[in-house]
């Protein structure tokens, strides 16, 4: 009896050492690919602009861009959810924001993925002063929760973790 009791502890305890393994191992894969992962500012409706309550309500169309040969997929059990789309003005502040809790992200390797009127909402001043740049300068940037951490995507910087 004693012998059966230490072969079942054993093979439990191989089996949750590989899957903790694995877990690690595909958690630093994903933590590469996230790191790589970039995001280009694809359309700004100026026809969607509305006035509301002393600020703007707008809609972009922003690309995530997976240029690795890993797929970046994880749909459903809110293991990887899409928290936030933010614009920045010059100053680095955050002057329009949409918070969209996406709960399934899927990108391709070496693709992208679309994400289409998106509404954001911003103060009116900050937003107008965006009218005179062209969209690859509009400072973009999301937020994805992904096994817990959130990693930050920023259009014209290299800081994704935090």
């Amino acid at each position: 009896m004693k012998k059966k009791h230490l072969l079942i502890t054993g093979a439990v305890v191989a089996v949750l050492g590989t899957m903790a393994f694995v877990g690690k191992s595909k958690k630093d894969e994903l933590s590469a690919t996230m790191d790589r992962l970039r995001i280009r500012l694809s359309g700004f409706d100026w026809n969607a602009l509305r006035f509301k309550d002393g600020n703007i309500e707008a809609k972009i169309d922003l690309r995530i861009i997976n240029p690795t040969p890993n797929d970046f997929s994880f749909s459903g059990l809110g293991m990887a959810q899409l928290r936030r789309v933010f614009i920045q003005g010059s100053n680095g502040q955050i002057i329009a924001q949409s918070n969209l809790n996406k709960p399934s992200i899927d990108i391709p390797a070496n693709g992208n993925i679309e994400l289409k009127n998106i509404k954001i909402t911003g103060f009116t001043k900050a937003i107008l002063s965006l009218m005179s740049l062209g969209l690859d300068q509009i400072k973009t940037g999301v937020d994805l929760d992904v096994l817990g951490s959130t990693y930050t995507i920023l259009n014209y910087d290299d800081s994704k973790h935090y």
